[in-house]
């Protein structure tokens, strides 16, 4: 099974998960991307914005989360020179280094996504959290095992992009870091599709970019307030509508906070 590309952000012969070192000793087409360290001396304006991170994230990007997303980015940079020389390759499949992957699913991913005859650029993600229950009106409506979706969920530990998507995404790559990983304002410019039954969960230990803290009410609301004055410019940068801006960042989170919160509760009460 030769027809998608394995790209694995992680040290060949060091990674976290098991499953995916055998995976990829196992397989053919397979590209390691070495993961990205960086310290304070690295964070210069070329390399990341950090008052548009403050803008879109709501603070500054820790070192880590820095360094993950340029990996990320890297590995789309590297996914692009490969399918030069693998005309037959149609999708890449992207997996950080706990992923907990093995030959059943990855042989079950690229089924599925032979089956996706969609046009254009397109991202399918199949990080374990994006799973939710909380956006799944359009699914009822839908047969097919990849599901399409409005909403880019946090998660990305495993996720595929078609060759147009990457080409789309890469042409952003000269722009300074301002987002985390997942996921960048131009990633909504691709159609977006969720596995309805196959999803990859991380290997258990500690996360190499720590915990992501929660914002309280009054310090989110600021947040939403300094995207919506630079609205714009975000649009203009992102190639993208203002109303994607609005949907990807203030609509989808509020959405998704409000509904974990009601979650939450609900649990505790059951308790």
């Amino acid at each position: 099974m030769n027809d998608l590309l394995l790209v694995i952000i992680g040290s060949q012969g060091r990674l976290r998960s098991t499953l995916l070192e055998n995976l990829a000793a196992e397989l053919n087409n397979v590209l390691f991307v070495e993961p990205v360290q960086i310290d304070a001396a690295d964070r210069l304006e070329c390399l990341v914005n950090e008052r548009l991170s403050e803008i879109i994230c709501g603070k500054r990007l820790s070192d880590s989360e820095l360094g993950c997303a340029i990996a990320h980015r890297k590995a789309r940079e590297a996914a692009e020179n490969a399918l030069v020389g693998h005309k037959s390759i149609e999708w890449s499949l992207f997996v950080e280094d706990d992923a907990d992957l093995d030959l059943r699913t990855f042989n079950q991913i690229f089924s599925e996504l032979d089956q996706l005859k969609v046009k254009g650029p397109v991202i399918a993600n199949y990080d374990y959290r994006n799973q939710s229950q909380v956006f799944r009106s359009k699914a009822r409506k839908q047969l097919s095992v990849l599901r399409a979706s409005r909403h880019l969920l946090p998660g990305a530990a495993c996720y595929s992009i078609n060759r147009d998507g990457i080409r789309d995404l890469n042409q952003f790559s000269h722009l300074p870091i301002d987002c985390v990983a997942d996921w960048p304002l131009y990633f909504t410019r691709l159609k977006l599709f969720v596995s309805n039954q196959t999803w990859v969960n991380e290997t258990t230990g500690p996360s190499t970019i720590g915990e992501r803290s929660n914002q309280n009410v009054s310090n989110r609301f600021a947040m939403h307030v300094r995207q919506i004055a630079n609205i714009r410019e975000l649009s203009r940068l992102n190639l993208v509508s203002i109303r994607e801006v609005v949907q990807h960042l203030v609509i989808t989170p509020l959405i998704r906070d409000i509904l974990g919160r009601i979650w939450m509760h609900r649990s505790n009460s059951i308790e």
